[in-house]
């Protein structure tokens, strides 16, 4: 024999799932082992695999004796991938029903070996998109390595897999939050509306109407707010449900179905779905975070922090983010440090185009407003011996830092974090703007309405220097004294459409910056 046909041979044996004189178990054994092979067949989860076939000693799943009700189960749970989220053609849909199909006409199934490995692929990617999301937020930074599991879903399967449904098995690997339950009903109703074969997207005219409007009603009742089996309401129950439609789509609540009403309820409940579905996702993926360590969350679009713990929350608070001109950065970092009395160092494009102009109308707003100023080498410059009519925007060899104080930018609490942007939460002496909605008002970090209580969370047992925050008031000219946490808290800043409110109700947020999901 030549060495082409020994080639030929060697590598047909690699790709062969059977080899002879080999058992089923064995064949499947050596294929596992074979990752090359399982590349080429399309297989995305061969760890896994391998570790779930041994524990339940390489036995066929789908294509061995009495595995019908296998396949009718995870066809089952393919079929309910939209209401959780999930993408159906994502999981070989229609190889388990084909196989399914041969099993019911006793018809032999080709390669049944190679055919029982994609299927169990499927299973795994199903249950891992469901304990991890299929869809990961759109960071700027990741400074936190999210690729560690913090849940063993091949033992989870071996475990469950003969249990004559799935739903517990699901409900074991998804998140426990309430909001996340929250999110994944309302996305299950949608689906569910979607699919009826009557379903058609109702367009109500764009102008204000009066509550007594066919198109109006029916649109409530596809949302879930009026009841279907009715045709005729009173006017109070029409308006309630006008206000709960308001209250879910983040509007002025008053009952009146006007323009901007109008415009929320017209949104295509296909776009409404795939929103829920991305923020599901979100809180997928963000769950094994908050599990593994404490962990701060701030959602951009809701102007709200939160701080959660293995399932708990534990804190929240209102914050102010970026303008549209200058939004917040999302990330992912870890926060490490706590500032007391922090120096405010003025980022170059502020200096430049906001204050310099204010200076060089009135040199004495330095002064009143504690700002210092270094030169490029950080030492102290007097700002008389500026020439400030010489700067402008293209030319401003300075630094402007503000000194500690009760008037100070930053208030009287910073949180370092790593990250490339510069940005830090902080809080402010602008206390009042906490009790807009929204409040896109910062140059890109976030300010905070209690900046206090969240250091005291921090900094756990090493609190004194906070515990006697109060006591010492504003004092100026105070140096920065930073605080390092015992241990580090995750910090995820993320831009979500679909969240609870302060509430605890699900709402749907504005895209105050336009991002495409």
């Amino acid at each position: 024999m030549n060495m082409k046909i020994w080639i030929f041979a060697f590598v047909f044996l690699l790709q062969s799932p059977i080899l002879p004189g080999q058992t089923n178990s064995d064949s499947l054994s050596a294929l596992l082992q074979n990752r090359v092979a399982l590349k080429n067949r399309g297989v995305t989860y061969a760890a896994e695999l391998a570790t779930l076939y041994q524990l339940l000693d390489f036995r066929l799943l789908w294509t061995g004796e009495d595995t019908g009700h296998h396949l009718q189960k995870l066809i089952t749970c393919i079929d309910h991938a939209a209401s959780l989220g999930l993408k159906e053609d994502a999981y070989r849909l229609q190889l388990a029903r084909s196989t399914l199909e041969k099993k019911f006409k006793s018809e032999l199934i080709d390669d049944p070996i190679v055919t029982d490995v994609l299927l169990t692929d499927a299973l795994v990617h199903f249950f891992h998109d469901i304990a991890y999301g299929n869809i990961k937020p759109d960071l700027g930074y990741k400074g936190l390595d999210d690729r560690e599991v913090c849940l063993n879903i091949p033992l989870y399967l071996s475990l469950h897999l003969d249990d004559p449904a799935w739903d517990k098995l699901i409900a074991l690997l998804e998140p426990s939050l309430p909001v996340y339950r929250d999110i994944k009903l309302l996305l299950h109703d949608y689906v569910q509306t979607i699919r009826n074969p009557g379903f058609r997207e109702i367009n109500i005219p764009p102008e204000s109407i009066p509550i007594q409007n066919d198109q109006l009603i029916r649109r409530l009742q596809q949302l879930g707010f009026l009841d279907n089996s009715f045709r005729q309401f009173d006017d109070s129950i029409i308006v309630d449900a006008v206000r709960r439609a308001q209250l879910l789509f983040n509007l002025a609540v008053d009952g009146k179905p006007g323009r901007n009403t109008v415009q929320a309820l017209n949104v295509p409940l296909l776009k409404r779905v795939h929103l829920l579905s991305v923020s599901l996702n979100y809180y997928r993926w963000m769950n094994c975070l908050q599990i593994k360590e404490p962990l701060v969350l701030v959602n951009i679009p809701s102007g709200l922090l939160k701080v959660y713990e293995k399932n708990t929350q534990s804190l929240m608070m209102r914050v102010i983010t970026g303008k549209k001109k200058t939004p917040s950065p999302t990330l992912s970092s870890s926060i490490r440090e706590v500032v007391l009395f922090p120096y405010w160092m003025v980022p170059a494009s502020i200096a430049r185009k906001e204050l310099l102009p204010l200076i060089k109308k009135d040199i004495g707003y330095l002064a009143r407003n504690n700002f210092q100023v270094l030169d490029r080498q950080g030492k102290l410059v007097n700002p008389s011996a500026v020439p400030w009519s010489g700067l402008s925007q293209n030319y401003f060899p300075y630094t402007l830092r503000q000194m500690t104080g009760c008037d100070n930018s930053l208030g009287l609490v910073k949180f370092n974090f790593g990250n490339p942007f510069r940005v830090y939460l902080h809080d402010t002496p602008l206390k009042t703007l906490f009790a807009q909605s929204p409040r896109f008002f910062s140059h890109g970090c976030i300010r905070l309405q209690d900046a206090r209580s969240l250091a005291v969370l921090l900094l756990g047992t090493n609190r004194m220097a906070i515990d006697t925050l109060d006591e010492q008031g504003c004092p100026e000219q105070q140096p920065p004294t930073p605080i390092p946490l015992v241990r580090p808290f995750a910090l995820v800043i993320w831009y979500n459409l679909v969240d609870w409110d302060e509430k605890g109700h699900l709402v749907f947020y504005k895209n105050e910056y336009n991002r495409v999901f």
